[in-house]
């Protein structure tokens, strides 16, 4: 994950903060101290990136959505109140 999805992820909430920062200590944990043999390692990094970064994208998704409904919105009031006035 980029620093920036970091950042758009932990923003949401304190508690979403909170898991991201479990999540990464977790994997940390699993990947140094359970499998340190090499089939196994760097696992739980890269399922915890996977998982967040699907988040992210979600997130991002939700972000443009609304910015271009905002747009739009703002874009037929002003024809509507040019229009009737």
């Amino acid at each position: 994950m980029s620093k920036a999805a970091v950042r758009r992820t932990t923003s949401i909430s304190p508690s979403i903060k909170q898991e991201v920062e479990a999540s990464i200590e977790s994997a940390l944990f699993t990947d140094f101290s359970i499998f340190t043999d090499e089939p196994d390692a760097m696992i739980g990094i890269i399922t915890m990136e996977a998982i967040w970064g699907g988040l992210d994208s979600a997130i991002k998704m939700i972000l443009i959505e609304d910015s271009v409904n905002e747009a739009f919105d703002e874009i037929f009031n002003a024809l509507f109140s040019s229009m009737f006035s």
